[in-house]
């Protein structure tokens, strides 16, 4: 049954390409991708009002609201669940459009229920899911398209996907780039509310190229065969890898502390900060590029294993550049820097969860390598706030995260090789 619905999937993207003169199904993963960039809670436009909001105007102080950012992370890690409930779905264009509408709506919403500081998380929590699940219905695709485009490229199953990826993240850091800069001037220009309404616009975007894809035809399955699949696919390899993904994305993090940092002990202005995430992000755009262009070439020579031993030490590295950040001028060259280098690594984990992820359960198994990695950085970010309530400064957590980068070491061998499409069970 599930092998009909990925033949009938095909079909689907098929006609889409008859229909328009660029690849459809490219298009979906960038369209995605941008909203997620743009509209998300805690990310895009939002993410530096509703930083400041908490610290500004409920009062409370840089650790309690980056203990609130980090339980943010905890609404993504219902993805597996999600993962299921979509597989079983399996229609693109219901899923989509359905989301589209609730995430469009939740935003003129949520300046009603901004009365106290719980009030207002909670609302952004339960919105957060549902930008989530967005994300679900457009990962699932990657894989399955990327299946069937490894077989065509003669190219490992964990390149292509994280091919597809690269076209997501690629939109997302694009988009970063103007959203971050805005992000910041919006801080300091307007209040909260007019900015949560800017952000309900860009669901309706994406809302108007969803309603035109053409009619879903794939069969839905049950959710215990969903999970049954998700269950079979329960490997050796999977589970290494899953430890793996884990603890390569745990160091306790700065986030909220190192921003507020800026502000108060470097003397940046909110407007500043956004410029810096901006050039972050224009970083991360061009590490997807360099990524697509030498990455996937250095993975396949030298397969996973390798790559992150090298990408452990950068990890490491990047950290430890954050202590000669001292004016606009060093904090834009090691934003931007910092940018390119992990934007590569990021493409790097996806090309993993390509390697060890099966199509039939594609929607819950690579939601849940992303709710692992959303676990790990609610682990890490709520570690690096509890460390800082215990007294530690600023620059001994910046040591304490380097160390930590280190931490996936001890079972990295464990990760399976890069396997061509007639080597894949």
């Amino acid at each position: 049954m599930q092998e009909v619905a990925v033949i009938e999937e095909k079909n689907f993207f098929r006609r889409l390409w008859v229909k328009t003169s660029v690849n459809p199904i490219k298009a979906l993963f960038a369209m995605e991708y941008v909203l997620q960039g743009a509209a998300n809670p805690f990310f895009g436009i939002t993410y530096l009002p509703i930083l400041f909001h908490f610290i500004d105007h409920y009062g409370l102080s840089d650790a309690k609201t980056q203990s609130l950012f980090s339980y943010i992370y905890l609404a993504w890690g219902f993805k597996p669940i999600i993962g299921f409930i979509f597989d079983a779905i399996a229609k693109i264009k219901l899923s989509i459009v359905s989301l589209m509408v609730f995430c469009s709506v939740f935003w003129f919403i949520v300046p009603l229920l901004d009365i106290n500081y719980l009030v207002f998380y909670a609302t952004l929590f339960i919105g957060a899911i549902f930008f989530a699940s967005s994300d679900v219905v457009v990962d699932r695709a990657t894989v399955v398209v990327g299946h069937e485009e490894a077989k065509v490229k003669k190219l490992s199953r964990a390149s292509t996907v994280s091919l597809n990826q690269a076209i997501c993240w690629a939109a997302i850091y694009g988009t970063g780039i103007a959203t971050m800069v805005i992000s910041g001037w919006a801080a300091d220009n307007l209040l909260p509310k007019y900015v949560f309404y800017i952000a309900g616009a860009f669901p309706i975007l994406v809302l108007s190229i969803a309603v035109r894809l053409p009619k879903d035809t794939v069969q839905s399955i049950s959710i215990i065969e969903s999970m049954s699949n998700f269950v079979k696919a329960l490997k050796p390899d999977l589970l290494w890898a899953s430890l793996f993904f884990f603890l390569f994305h745990f160091q306790p993090a700065l986030g909220v502390i190192w921003t507020n940092f800026l502000r108060d002990d470097l003397g940046f202005s909110k407007t500043l900060i956004g410029w810096l995430n901006g050039i972050s992000y224009f970083g991360l755009f061009i590490g997807v590029l360099a990524y697509r262009k030498y990455g996937i070439k250095l993975q396949e020579k030298f397969g996973l294993r390798y790559m992150f031993k090298i990408y452990m030490v950068l990890n490491a590295v990047l950290t430890l550049m954050l202590y000669l950040v001292r004016d606009q001028f060093s904090g834009g060259a090691i934003y931007f820097i910092s940018g390119v280098v992990s934007a590569v690594i990021r493409m790097a984990t996806f090309a993993l969860v390509g390697a060890v992820v099966p199509p039939v359960a594609a929607g819950s198994l690579f939601a849940g390598f992303m709710s692992i990695s959303n676990i790990g950085s609610w682990a890490s970010y709520r570690s690096g706030a509890y460390l800082r309530e215990l007294g530690l400064s600023v620059y001994q957590l910046i040591a304490v995260q380097a160390a930590f980068c280190f931490l996936a070491w001890i079972v990295v061998n464990k990760l399976p090789k890069v396997l061509k499409p007639e080597e894949e069970s």
